[in-house]
């Protein structure tokens, strides 16, 4: 069985995206919020902000997550990498 490495590797990337998106969401939400809070003054600008706080908070875990995963990933493709490279070289020292 043959490793897909361009899959592999296609996939970490869009995991490197989703990542950087949440961590874009989470700017916007704070730009969100300092613009809500500068043209609207009344009570329930407060249960905004709580929301807007709670979603920038939830995009800002997401991103840490899955950049950790990523790292993780990325890890674990040169694990593979590199003992597959070891196979390929005793198999080669095997064959003379």
């Amino acid at each position: 069985m043959t490793f897909d490495w361009t899959s592999a590797h296609s996939q970490l990337e869009r995991l490197r995206r989703a990542a950087a998106t949440a961590d874009d969401l989470q700017g916007s939400f704070a730009i969100y919020r300092q613009k809500l809070n500068q043209a609207w003054a009344a009570e329930e600008v407060a249960i905004f902000n709580a929301s807007v706080d709670d979603l920038s908070l939830r995009c800002r875990q997401l991103s840490q997550q899955l950049n950790a995963l990523c790292e993780e990933i990325g890890h674990a493709l040169e694990d593979i990498q590199a003992e597959s490279a070891q196979s390929e070289k005793s198999a080669k020292a095997d064959e003379c």
